[in-house]
């Protein structure tokens, strides 16, 4: 059975399952579209010479693992890093169109629907933040992210934009703020020597003016010039008083 290709050329199913099979022998872990978009074969084409699910059972019958066409999934970090770069490129907050673009130029990029699933439930300027802090490279991008934090809305109304947080290590405390406190958490205890807890945390929509409340409150008790505190039972119960500030 043969059909006519988009272009007019005459593709059958002969036809199609050989050059997947030599687009497999040059390429790793390529999907449909970047199949579709380098031969030219159309997709209409492989839906209907095999029926739904067409490109699996086209990539089955050519004797290959479906595996092998499956695009890698795209980790968080790395998300967070091609999208930083990309608005460093483009110094502003990214469009559909650039996501777009920008997948269409480096197989690398992600799936431009993933960041903008990000980008939807609020959570992609947040993260940004997260991973933009304290990196002098992206400041940029840092300021960038901040104009774009969606604050989440609680029951009562009260905006959050973020939490600020009390872990205690070994006999210390440390006070500092974060977008994702249980992340937060992972990357401080993997830093330091001693087992570390979140003793508590604080919803607000102004982190970095209330982690500068907390800190100047208890500068008195701040060990040296470090990150760390001396701080008593009255101390800690002052701050878990607060849930929201």
């Amino acid at each position: 059975m043969t059909t006519a290709n988009d272009d007019g050329r005459v593709v059958g199913k002969e036809d199609i399952l050989s050059a997947i099979k030599a687009y497999a022998a040059s390429h790793d872990r390529i999907g449909k579209a970047a199949f579709l978009k380098e031969t030219g074969i159309s997709g209409y084409l492989i839906n209907k010479h095999w029926g739904g699910g067409g490109w699996n059972k086209a990539v089955k019958e050519a004797g290959l693992p479906t595996k092998v066409f499956a695009r890698p999934r795209t980790g968080v970090e790395q998300i967070l890093e091609c999208v930083s770069q990309l608005i460093l490129a483009l110094n502003k907050w990214p469009a559909q169109t650039d996501l777009i673009h920008a997948r269409a130029s480096s197989a690398t990029f992600p799936d431009p629907s993933v960041v903008l699933r990000y980008m939807k439930d609020g959570s992609l300027a947040a993260k940004l933040i997260e991973y933009c802090s304290g990196k002098m490279e992206l400041t940029t991008v840092l300021e960038i992210a901040r104009q774009h934090v969606v604050p989440v809305v609680t029951d009562d109304g009260a905006k959050i934009k973020g939490h600020v947080y009390l872990m205690r290590t070994g006999r210390r405390y440390k006070i500092g703020r974060t977008n994702d406190p249980v992340r937060r958490h992972r990357e401080v205890s993997l830093l330091l020597p001693d087992p570390t807890t979140v003793v508590h945390t604080i919803k607000t929509d102004d982190p970095p003016g209330i982690e500068v409340y907390w800190l100047e409150r208890f500068k008195e008790k701040r060990v040296r010039d470090t990150e760390f505190f001396d701080l008593d039972a009255k101390d800690v119960r002052a701050f878990k008083r607060r849930t929201y500030q």
